[in-house]
């Protein structure tokens, strides 16, 4: 009777022992595919060359603050003679320009959202910012890519500033895009638009 008993311990202790193993691994394999699912999550928001957000993540972030901010603005940045750059001198380096240019979006300040639109035209986000933080940014990017040289490429920007619930997502973008544009009219290399604030 004894030996049963002990036996009966011993495939009771071999069988916890299994279900411990393969509750471990299944937590294991839950935490890899929770793992894998962040960065699928985190790569579809990314541009591909730029590794900054793309277009699809401007369009969610921009409706998330839309309600939940006063002040909802749009900068467009676009780089001047870039076509001509990147034909003469090919698309590698046309690549490097396009790295280059969103690195110099990137800062501390997260109420500033910089994006890929596409081409080479950048669009970010300034939530709850007046004109002065909205300027201050676009001279930071304008100094900050001076640093890496390119001689005949230069920036043009527009910008919009308004109350978060007075324009649509579109009105912003096509207003900050006639301010661009109107850089562009005036001998590029600027920037140029409008803040209720």
């Amino acid at each position: 009777m004894n030996n049963i008993i002990i036996l009966m311990l011993k495939i009771k202790k071999k069988v916890l022992i299994f279900c411990l193993n393969s509750c471990f691994i299944l937590k294991l394999n839950i935490f890899k595919a929770m793992e894998e699912k962040k960065d699928i999550v985190k790569e579809s928001r990314l541009d591909d060359l730029t590794k900054i957000y793309n277009r699809r993540y401007f369009h969610y972030k921009y409706s998330e603050f839309k309600n939940k901010s006063r002040l909802l603005g749009i900068i467009i940045f676009d780089l001047d003679h870039f076509k001509e750059y990147n034909d003469s001198l090919g698309h590698l380096t046309g690549d490097q320009i396009l790295k280059d240019f969103a690195d110099s979006l990137q800062q501390d300040d997260d109420r500033i959202i910089s994006c890929r639109f596409g081409g080479d035209e950048f669009i970010c986000i300034c939530v709850d910012c007046n004109e002065q933080m909205i300027i201050s940014f676009i001279e930071q990017v304008y100094s900050k890519f001076e640093l890496y040289g390119y001689d005949k490429i230069t920036i043009s920007s527009g910008y919009y500033n308004s109350f978060s619930n007075c324009l649509s997502k579109e009105e912003l973008i096509n207003n900050a895009d006639y301010y661009l544009y109107y850089v562009k009219e005036n001998g590029k290399n600027g920037y140029y638009g409008f803040s209720i604030e």
